[in-house]
């Protein structure tokens, strides 16, 4: 039994109906290449080979009313894959607007909290022939986006002969359930370290109205003219990153809505030599462009219909991926996602800061 992470603990709490924390990826897979030829079940219980290697899609949560802390993970030994691997065939004309459609509707179903928090759907019969689509979803709370891309460049290889699960297993368990374990581990959370952890939150918030009449202040100096504008910006100005609005002053765009449970899936084609090319003169990951690149079109649009040439500056946030520390046990290791935000100034299509 592991103790679930205080951040892993927090996307289960803070998961609605309305808003289910679910990460997912669809891949448009070509078939035609296998010597045996495509079969779903084949397909099916190679995948469930490949599990065995892959010890976050078999721990599932374990907890009790009487428990005081935050819930466990455990380990399913006895994997049903056939309740996580399943097919759908794409509605008629089977082309990416049906199958973008049918992922939607698969991606509306909350997942089933009484096995491991994951899935994945095979949706068939699309137009282009010897092509299946692959809609994986899975809880943030077990993993990210790049430990789910991991999984899927597992899940990619199989079928290779001879099948290294087979010959070395990797077995890494979050062990059987301990009721004694959880309870007191419970206790302690609750009794010891949470009353520790807010004390040391108290000079946090006792400073954040001092916080809040700073960045109060500083939108009131952005009406003067910016150092660019008089020509006077020195070399650090753009290290310097100064509040131009208060916070909770956002206008109101047609994304304050009522959300629902309801969710849409589409896609895009990129270019991928041109991103490898960004990826190298930058030093940084594929993983790392792509983020940069889909945060790109909800700001232009907020810059076009939303603050136009006002001053108000956006702050978008990117999300990261901190690799894990060598000597981090898991599963503190899988679930390392960061946030970091750069400016970008109204009526910049292009232009970032950050």
């Amino acid at each position: 039994m592991e103790r679930m992470t205080g951040f892993d603990a927090s996307l289960l709490y803070m998961e609605t109906a309305q808003q289910p924390l679910v990460v997912g990826g669809v891949l448009f897979v070509d078939v035609s290449g296998l010597e045996v030829g495509y079969f779903f079940e084949w397909l099916r219980t190679e995948l469930g080979r490949r599990v065995k290697e892959l010890p976050e899609l078999r721990r599932k949560i374990y907890d009790s009313p009487l428990n005081l802390g935050h819930p466990a993970w455990v380990e399913e030994y006895d994997l049903d894959i056939t309740a996580h691997v399943r097919r759908v065939d794409v509605d008629h004309p089977g082309d990416d607007r049906a199958v973008f459609e049918m992922c939607g509707t698969l991606g509306s179903r909350p997942l089933d909290r009484s096995r491991p928090l994951w899935e994945m759907w095979v949706l068939e019969r699309l137009t282009e022939p010897d092509t299946i689509v692959v809609y994986f979803r899975a809880h943030h709370a077990i993993l990210d986006g790049a430990n789910g891309a991991d999984i899927l460049r597992t899940f990619a290889s199989a079928g290779q002969q001879p099948s290294a699960r087979d010959l070395d297993m990797v077995r890494v368990e979050a062990g059987n359930a301990n009721p004694i374990r959880l309870l007191a581990g419970g206790w302690w959370d609750f009794s010891v370290r949470r009353p520790l952890t807010l004390a040391r939150l108290v000079p946090e918030v006792a400073a954040l109205p001092f916080t809040l009449r700073r960045a109060t202040a500083a939108r009131k100096k952005s009406d003067d003219p910016a150092p660019e504008a008089t020509g006077t910006a020195d070399a650090t100005d753009d290290l310097v990153v100064v509040p131009r609005a208060a916070p909770f002053t956002a206008p109101r765009t047609r994304f304050n809505a009522t959300i629902t449970p309801h969710r849409a899936v589409w896609g895009a084609s990129l270019d991928l030599g041109e991103i490898s090319e960004i990826k190298d003169a930058f030093g940084v990951t594929v993983n790392d462009v792509f983020l940069a690149v889909s945060r790109s079109p909800p700001c232009r649009w907020a810059v076009d219909s939303t603050w136009g040439s006002t001053p108000a500056s956006i702050w978008p946030p990117t999300p990261i991926y901190w690799p894990p520390r060598s000597g981090r046990r898991w599963p503190d290791c899988w679930n390392s996602p960061g946030r970091r935000r750069g400016r970008r100034p109204p009526g910049s299509a292009d232009t970032w800061n950050g």
